[in-house]
């Protein structure tokens, strides 16, 4: 039988920490808009508790970690008004903080665990574009329930990292160096900020995030004037 109790803070900071280094062997990676056509509910949510479930099944002790989370904006389905999300004690584990926000896509229940049978429950895929907004929100802020589904797509993290690179690439391919030096020091920034590859990543994942258009936007516009290659150190 598994045990259920709550988890301690420093234990759940511990814990989250662990989860979040792994990342799933995904086979593939749906697209937005194949992601929220299979999703029962799209929505952004509170986190509101955390709970391990211990197993003597797993070697590192714990099942998996179950979550309840409270809607604050809906964008597809009907979802009750406190819906548990299971995340297991593996490379598919998708790490949420207690008090968080996040936008999740939340598809039917399968089974999830180690225990035999199964627990069917519903989870967050890490293969897909569920996101954490904040973690640790001030006591006093508001969630952005203000955003549309498109402008919140719009903030994830991996769309905001391509622009930064973007920049930097523009940036660096202007600069007209004043000695040797700075010639070197221009390569190298290109070369750290792999702007020999940055289009064919901003490609591969504007068409991921096919459904998300002001994602698409934000990334063309970044890659305005992205055209000239990139040197390389000694070039």
């Amino acid at each position: 039988m598994i045990t259920r109790f709550l988890i301690s803070l420093s234990a759940f900071a511990a814990m989250l920490s662990f989860a979040s280094t792994a990342t799933a062997a995904c086979e593939r990676y749906p697209t937005v808009a194949e992601e929220f056509a299979a999703a029962d509910y799209v929505f952004m949510v509170q986190v509101t508790s955390g709970r391990m479930d211990r197993t003597p099944a797993d070697p590192e002790g714990f099942d998996g970690v179950e979550y309840t989370v409270q809607p604050l904006k809906t964008f597809k389905g009907e979802p009750p008004p406190e819906l548990l999300l299971y995340s297991e004690n593996s490379t598919g584990r998708f790490p949420m903080a207690v008090a968080g926000w996040y936008l999740v896509f939340v598809g039917p229940a399968y089974g999830v665990g180690f225990a035999e049978p199964p627990r069917i429950e519903r989870a967050v895929s890490n293969c897909g574009h569920s996101f954490l907004l904040n973690s640790v929100p001030f006591a006093l802020e508001r969630p952005p329930t203000d955003l549309t589904f498109d402008q919140l797509m719009a903030m994830v993290p991996e769309i905001s990292a391509l622009v930064e690179r973007a920049e930097g690439c523009l940036h660096f391919q202007g600069e007209e160096p004043y000695d040797e030096y700075r010639r070197g020091d221009i390569a190298r920034a290109l070369m750290n900020l792999r702007c020999d590859t940055l289009g064919s990543e901003v490609a591969s994942t504007r068409a991921r995030f096919d459904g998300a258009p002001e994602a698409q936007t934000r990334l063309d516009r970044a890659m305005e004037g992205n055209t000239r290659p990139a040197s390389r150190p000694g070039s």
